[in-house]
């Protein structure tokens, strides 16, 4: 089960998810996103995955894609830092359109340390 809130705070959009990013469930967040960028406009868009539980191939694919459009990632926890720093680098990697007013990083919540 896959739970998508999205916030709105007149500076940034979040998109809060909780629950398992995995199968038919990644396609919710896909939309949410697309959503949240249509109505964003210049806004920064942050997705919070500190509440979720796991992640399966498609669910990082959709991460990965997310992240070569300009995603901001919130995350918790060494493994999930681990994860979303890898699907970070892979992005990187691949020749994509990227927005300049957004720059794809990671948060880390537990830590507060940043890098992108």
């Amino acid at each position: 089960m896959l739970k998508i809130t999205v916030l709105d705070s007149g500076l940034e959009q979040k998109v809060m998810v909780e629950g398992k990013l995995t199968g038919p469930c990644v396609s919710e967040l896909e939309s949410a996103w697309n959503q949240a960028r249509q109505a964003g406009g210049s806004h920064r868009i942050v997705v919070d995955l500190k509440g979720v539980t796991a992640i399966d191939l498609k669910g990082e694919a959709a991460l990965e894609t997310m992240i070569a459009e300009g995603a901001q990632l919130e995350v918790k926890g060494l493994y999930c830092g681990y994860v979303v720093g890898q699907l970070i680098n892979r992005a990187r990697m691949k020749p994509a359109h990227r927005h300049n007013h957004c720059g794809a990083g990671i948060a880390d919540s537990s830590s507060n340390k940043k890098s992108g």
